[in-house]
């Protein structure tokens, strides 16, 4: 049975208006495959025309490769963000679930850029809604920062982080690190956690800035308290996970819910753990319409 392990957590630090702690987890680590700009993954529309929910991943490389629910698709007919976790094995082609992050463009080129960048946790949270709905509302999710940042001329998520100052420096995964919470306005947004240090790496400055530009919409900057995070991580640890069958790609896709927190993830055909994400859904950020 696929469980999430005990996590323990450290100090905060501040990355402009969030705080981040690192995560480490009594779990056995994945190893051999690929992730972020290392991993050898082509995306491309349809061969048989453009769709807005779908688009097609083939693995190029030698190694598994692992690709994030939220992790942005950029370029093609209109940048779309994965609307799920997937595990692709070698030389393999799937289609998978997307949605649009920039409603006001449809043309362009055939391929996509994967640059290891991640929507917000506010239009993660809008990723996973009901499908009749949910391009609706991550467009009314997206639509938002056009307030926060400026009008872009194609309305697009990725223009909003470009606009994001530089951090001075580059935050550092810790010896063992596998995971990271992120928090704005005093209270945890977001925990990611990962198979490896090496994989938490890879995402983790993208986890940042998707975070930073969520910050924009907070109104205020407070510091989380390290109780807070404490308290979010022990409650994740807490929940039974779901096992099911995974729609594309390899693997086991893994969901897991209470009252105020939701966690969906991907584990390895051994049901070692590949990726966990979970949202805080009391934060304003998550629960806000």
């Amino acid at each position: 049975m696929i469980t999430i392990p005990d996590l323990h957590v450290g100090h905060g630090a501040a990355a402009g208006p969030v705080t981040f702690f690192p995560v480490w987890a009594d779990a056995v680590p994945l190893r051999g495959v690929m992730t972020g700009t290392a991993a050898r993954v082509d995306v491309s529309e349809l061969p048989d025309g453009a769709d807005v929910q779908r688009l097609s991943v083939t693995n190029a490389g030698s190694r598994p490769a692992l690709l994030l629910e939220g992790e942005l698709l950029e370029g093609g007919w209109q940048t779309r963000a994965l609307a799920c976790d997937l595990l692709i094995a070698p030389k393999e082609a799937a289609v998978v679930d997307v949605a649009c992050v920039e409603q006001h463009r449809w043309h362009g080129a055939t391929g996509h850029a994967r640059r290891a960048r991640r929507v917000s946790g506010s239009v993660q949270h809008r990723l996973r809604g009901r499908q009749t709905s949910r391009q609706h509302e991550v467009w009314d999710c997206v639509a938002r920062f056009e307030q926060a940042t400026g009008p872009t001329a194609s309305g697009s998520f990725a223009d909003h982080l470009d606009r994001l100052a530089p951090e001075i420096a580059a935050v550092r995964v810790l010896p063992g690190q596998t995971g990271v919470i992120t928090g704005v306005a005093g209270w945890p947004v977001a925990l990611e956690l990962f198979g490896s240090p090496s994989a938490l790496s890879a995402h983790l400055p993208g986890i940042l800035d998707a975070a930073r530009l969520d910050a924009l919409l907070a109104g205020h900057a407070e510091p989380v308290p390290g109780r807070r995070a404490r308290r979010f991580a022990a409650a994740l640890s807490a929940l039974p996970l779901e096992s099911t069958p995974v729609h594309a790609g390899d693997g086991h896709a893994l969901t897991a819910g209470g009252a105020h927190l939701a966690a969906r993830g991907i584990a390895a055909a051994d049901g070692i753990l590949a990726h966990l994400s979970a949202l805080n859904l009391r934060h304003k950020l998550i629960g806000a319409a």
